[in-house]
């Protein structure tokens, strides 16, 4: 029974998101109000609010999804794992989840990087993932995260490389596998990881 509610619960989700990018695609995200998105999905201000507390976190679910996948495989990490290799399984299901639906993260692609309202959202959700690769970095390397530049020029150097494969894969407008581009983006970076965590 909780795995039926759980479905039905990333059911509702999902066609709320859909109906919402399709709105904000159509109409723009700041003249789409959140009433526009309830009646369009046929439900309520509540059942809107309760599943999405904010507008933006519509455009936002596929990478706030990410970063829970992405915690998944970090927390599940193997016995004697080198970090890079547990960076590149993470980097991986993140891509491997892109790969499973590509159209929503698209469309909310091209709404968060034309949106001028949506930037601050943006750079929020890149400082997060800055922050956890630089955590995860301190932590190996006996570091502070905040502080040593090897953590965050570390974290830098990959958010990069991931950003600009992004952005590579949606000009493209997906039709790359997003699987193998950040295979390969991970193979170019992995020469640079000794140097980069280096004392």
């Amino acid at each position: 029974m909780a795995d039926l509610r759980e479905r039905r619960r990333h059911a509702t989700q999902a066609d709320l998101v859909s109906t919402a990018l399709g709105l904000f695609a159509e109409r723009g995200f700041d003249a789409t109000t959140m009433d526009d998105v309830a009646d369009a999905a046929g439900v309520s201000r509540r059942t809107l609010y309760r599943y999405f507390p904010r507008k933006d976190d519509l455009v936002f679910a596929a990478p706030a999804g990410w970063l829970r996948e992405w915690d998944a495989v970090i927390a599940d990490r193997r016995p004697q794992e080198p970090l890079y290799e547990l960076m590149r399984r993470g980097a991986r299901a993140v891509a491997q989840q892109i790969a499973a639906d590509p159209e929503p993260v698209l469309t909310s692609a091209l709404i968060s990087r034309t949106t001028p309202s949506l930037l601050p959202r943006l750079e929020a959700s890149t400082r997060e993932w800055r922050e956890k690769i630089a955590a995860l970095v301190g932590a190996e390397i006996g570091a502070d995260p905040a502080t040593d530049a090897r953590c965050t020029v570390t974290a830098g150097a990959m958010m990069g490389a991931i950003d600009g494969m992004l952005e590579a894969w949606t000009a493209c407008a997906g039709r790359r596998d997003p699987v193998r581009m950040t295979d390969e983006v991970m193979r170019r970076l992995e020469p640079a990881w000794p140097t980069l965590i280096e004392a």
